[in-house]
């Protein structure tokens, strides 16, 4: 161990010294030892020779311990996350000399909040995405919940166990974690910015025979991209109106724009019956079958 700490620098050359001098008068006594072995099964005291060759051999088999004590490894397999000390130096009992992180799998940690508690529970899916990582998703199952809230916090922590090929996930990254409240099937979607609000209720404005035409609607789940919405002559392929002008009215006479907001007869088609300016972007509603989900925010260790 001395001669590689001296190549590097960290010894001085008169421990050197000692440490090859100690080693010298152990190899001498070991083979003094065998030689004392031989003689005493020549001259009839074996006995103290063999007493003398097992004392030589736990000298050895000591040194072999300390030598297998320079090593130091881990019970698992990682990566080392930090080294909290110089190549060098004496370890001690106790002392931590590095820290190591197994990324594969990772456990993602999120706060539940007491509202949200009654649609997560365990064996919950969950969608993960990071905001330094984009195109990509990770996908696992809540494998266990908190019981109690978080000491001086109303959350409850969940913890799902992600595969993690390639190590893109990171300890202590923040993920957003995406997790189902219900499922609906065979619903009607409708672009968000085409259903607003009214002194009677939610409504949307359709393209009907080249006029707005302003539909009473019955809004569900919802989030910033899409809206289940229910209403009397709603159907996949209706055009919606979204991000409508304030001066619409219904009757209106508007004008479906072909992509790219070409005037008609330049390659976008004919125009709508009644002409006139468009009182917003039309665009269609959709039948889909899925889920509504919402976002929560969480880290991952």
């Amino acid at each position: 161990r001395n001669e590689t700490l001296y190549a590097q620098g960290y010894v001085a050359k008169a421990q050197l010294d000692a440490s090859r001098e100690s080693a010298a008068a152990t190899d001498a006594a070991y083979k003094s030892a065998l030689i004392a072995a031989q003689n005493a099964s020549l001259n009839g005291t074996q006995s103290a020779a063999l007493a003398d060759l097992k004392a030589a051999r736990a000298a050895v088999q000591a040194l072999d311990a300390q030598i297998a004590q320079t090593n130091v490894s881990a019970p698992f397999d990682g990566t080392v996350s930090a080294r909290n000390v110089d190549p060098g130096t004496l370890a001690s009992p106790g002392m931590v000399l590095m820290q190591v992180a197994k990324l594969d799998p990772v456990y993602v940690d999120a706060g539940i909040t007491g509202s949200d508690l009654q649609y997560v529970h365990v064996g919950s899916p969950v969608s993960i995405t990071a905001d330094n990582v984009p195109g990509r998703t990770w996908h696992a199952t809540i494998a266990y919940l908190n019981a109690s809230s978080l000491p001086g916090t109303l959350t409850y922590q969940a913890r799902a166990k992600v595969a993690n090929p390639g190590q893109v996930l990171r300890g202590g990254m923040v993920v957003n974690v995406s997790i189902d409240r219900q499922r609906r099937h065979g619903v009607l979607l409708a672009p968000r910015g085409a259903v607003f609000q009214t002194d009677a209720g939610y409504a949307m404005f359709v393209v009907d025979n080249g006029t707005a035409k302003l539909v009473p609607v019955e809004m569900g789940f919802n989030n910033d991209q899409q809206a289940e919405v229910s209403g009397a002559g709603l159907k996949p392929g209706v055009l919606a109106i979204i991000n409508h002008s304030v001066f619409l009215q219904p009757g209106s006479p508007v004008m479906v724009m072909p992509p790219g907001g070409a005037p008609p007869g330049s390659g976008g088609g004919p125009p709508a019956a009644g002409g006139g300016k468009t009182g917003g972007s039309p665009a269609p509603a959709s039948k889909q079958k899925g889920a509504q989900s919402t976002s929560k925010p969480g880290s991952s260790y």
